[in-house]
């Protein structure tokens, strides 16, 4: 009887083993899985929002901060910031592991330059993520030149006379020209003009560029000395008889002074 109740407390321990060798594995599984898990890391975002802006023009020289959009996908990590910025490319390590998400430039920036400067985020477990290489330039707008004006400077009233308006942008901008015909007539969508009345009017001409940048006047004077003529019909019965006559009036008559 004692050897049949060893036997079975035997047999007994022997499965109570058999379990805990089976479960251990799984346990163990499961707290590495969940150890993993626990320690999975994502790297910060990619610094955007520059400014000033990429390719960014008339940057003026005082500027006195960079700016950009940081953080961590991460909500618990960290992050602190590399600055690269010089005026060669690439840019050289100016601050390193700073917390904020501006740098103070600590000169004043050279006349005519491009500078370039780059963004490197790093979160607490050492995982980076670069931003582009940014640029911008401190070239300053340049009005447009004064604008030429080339047209008739002798003529009739009531005809209609094209005038061309030519201005050079230094910066290589589109503009316009800003027109005053000398007579208080509004501005048209085309370079073609006439007076009603005989005199002497100045044309002026600006040119402004997409900055907002105005050139000085550009004039032009032109003179208006004869009214449109009109003739009884005895008149120009008259000249029917004498074609010579008609001929001769009619070359002075439409000619230009």
């Amino acid at each position: 009887m004692q050897n049949r109740t060893i036997k079975k407390s035997l047999v007994v321990a022997i499965i109570v083993l058999f379990i805990g060798i089976s479960i251990i594995p799984c346990i163990s599984g499961n707290i590495n899985q969940e150890f993993s898990f626990s320690m999975s890391n994502n790297p910060p975002y990619e610094p955007s929002d520059p400014h000033p802006e990429d390719g960014e023009r008339y940057v003026p020289i005082d500027l006195n901060f960079l700016n950009w959009t940081g953080g961590d996908p991460d909500p618990d990590d960290n992050v602190t910031y590399d600055v690269y910025f010089d005026d060669a490319f690439p840019p050289d390590l100016k601050s390193w592991k700073q917390k904020d998400d501006y740098w103070k430039i600590p000169y004043t920036l050279n006349l005519y330059d491009t500078y370039y400067w780059q963004i490197v985020a790093w979160d607490n477990h050492g995982a980076s993520t670069a931003g582009p290489i940014w640029h911008f330039s401190t070239d300053p707008p340049h009005p447009p030149s004064s604008p030429t004006i080339n047209g008739p400077i002798h003529g009739r009233v009531e005809v209609e006379y094209t005038y061309t308006f030519n201005s050079t942008d230094y910066n290589g901008d589109y503009c316009v020209c800003i027109v005053n015909w000398g007579d208080d007539s509004p501005i048209p969508g085309i370079a073609n003009h006439s007076w009603d009345k005989k005199g002497n009017y100045v044309i002026s001409a600006r040119a402004i560029d997409v900055w907002g940048s105005v050139s000085g006047w550009g004039k032009l004077v032109v003179t208006m000395p004869r009214n449109k003529a009109t003739y009884n019909s005895f008149f120009l019965q008259f000249l029917e008889r004498f074609p010579l006559l008609k001929q001769l009036f009619y070359l002075v008559q439409y000619s230009e002074f």
